[in-house]
C-alpha cells in the first residue's frame, strides 16, 4: 500500500489578525513529478520576480509621493497640491491589489494530496485558522463562477485580434492564466473540502518553528538597532516580533532559507499587502 501524500501547509499570522497560508510542494514520487515540480518553481519565481520589479518602482513612486506630502504640508503648500501624488499612489495600490488570498492558497493544493498537515506557531489560536479557512471554503463556488465568466470572454480576445494583434495577445495571455487559477483554485477548495469530510486534516502546533520566528527576530530586531544607533537610518521605533503580529521582511527571507519552504517571502508579502490595502477584507 503507497504511503499517503501529506502537503505541508506553514500558517503564519500578518495584519488585522489574519493569516497567511503558503502550501509548500508535494515531494515527487517518480522523475516525471520532479521535473513538473522543477517547472512549476521555475514559473512561480519567474511570475513573482516579474511582480517584483515592477512593484520596486511602483513603490519607490509610493515612497516619493509620502515624501512629497509631508514635505508640501511642512512648506504649507495648497492641499490639492500636496495630495495628489499620495491620493495616485492609493488608488493605484487598490486598483493593483486583488483580494485573492484564498485564490493564492487553493491553487497551490494539488489534486495528488492525501493528507493536509497545517503548521502553525502555538501562540496562534487554532480556531481562528479554521474558521478563516472555513470562510474561504464557503466561498469558494466564486473560483467556478469566474472559471466561467472569464472562459467567455475568449471570443472576446479573437476579435479585438482582427484589429488589433498585440492588445489581443496580452489580453488573451492574461485571459488564460485567470482561467487556468481560477480552475485550479477550484479543483484545490474541492479536494481540501473532501479531505476535511474523511478526516485526512491535521493541525501541529509547532514550538520549533515558534522558535525559528523569535530567534531570527531577534536577529533582525538587533541589526534595527544597530542601523538607528549608526545614523544610518532615522526610525522613530524599531521593529520587534509580537507572536500575532505581522512577520518582517528579512525574517521571512532567513525563514524561508532553514525550512526550504519555496517562495514563503513573496507569497506572505502578496497576501500581507492584501490586508494592508483593504483593512483586513478577504474575499471579494
Amino acid at each position: 500500500m503507497a504511503s499517503k501524500r501529506t502537503l505541508q501547509v506553514l500558517v503564519l499570522p500578518t495584519l488585522h489578525d489574519r493569516m497567511v497560508f503558503h502550501a509548500r510542494f508535494l515531494p515527487p514520487r517518480n522523475p516525471l513529478e520532479r521535473h513538473a515540480t522543477i517547472a512549476a518553481y521555475i514559473f512561480r519565481k519567474w511570475r513573482f520576480s516579474v511582480a517584483d520589479t515592477v512593484g520596486f518602482y511602483w513603490h519607490g513612486f509610493g515612497a516619493w509621493a509620502n515624501a512629497v506630502g509631508t514635505a508640501s504640508l511642512s512648506e504649507g503648500a495648497k492641499p490639492a497640491k500636496r495630495q495628489w501624488a499620495r491620493a495616485l499612489y492609493s488608488v493605484g495600490n487598490r486598483m493593483t491589489t486583488r483580494r485573492a488570498a484564498d485564490e493564492y492558497f487553493l491553487k497551490m493544493v494539488p489534486l495528488a494530496a492525501d493528507h493536509v498537515e497545517f503548521v502553525y506557531p502555538p501562540s496562534l489560536n487554532s480556531k481562528q485558522i479554521q474558521t478563516q479557512l472555513a470562510e474561504w471554503l464557503a466561498a469558494s463556488n466564486r473560483h467556478s463562477s469566474r472559471f466561467f465568466v472569464w472562459s467567455l470572454l475568449f471570443p472576446v480576445d479573437f476579435y479585438i485580434a482582427k484589429f488589433y494583434l498585440l492588445p489581443a495577445n496580452l489580453f488573451f495571455t492574461y485571459n488564460c492564466f485567470r482561467v487556468i487559477s481560477h480552475w485550479r483554485a477550484a479543483q484545490g477548495a474541492r479536494t481540501l473540502a473532501s479531505l476535511f469530510n474523511v478526516g485526512e486534516v491535521t493541525w501541529t502546533p509547532s514550538e520549533d518553528l515558534e522558535n525559528r520566528i523569535r530567534s531570527i527576530s531577534d536577529f533582525v530586531t538587533g541589526e534595527l538597532k544597530k542601523e538607528g544607533d549608526s545614523g544610518a537610518t532615522q526610525r522613530s521605533s524599531v521593529w520587534t516580533w509580537t507572536p500575532l503580529g505581522d512577520v518582517h521582511d528579512e525574517v521571512l527571507i532567513e525563514l524561508e532559507k532553514e525550512l526550504k519552504a519555496a517562495e514563503l517571502w513573496r507569497s506572505y508579502r502578496r497576501a500581507r499587502m492584501q490586508y494592508f490595502v483593504f483593512n483586513g477584507r478577504d474575499i471579494q
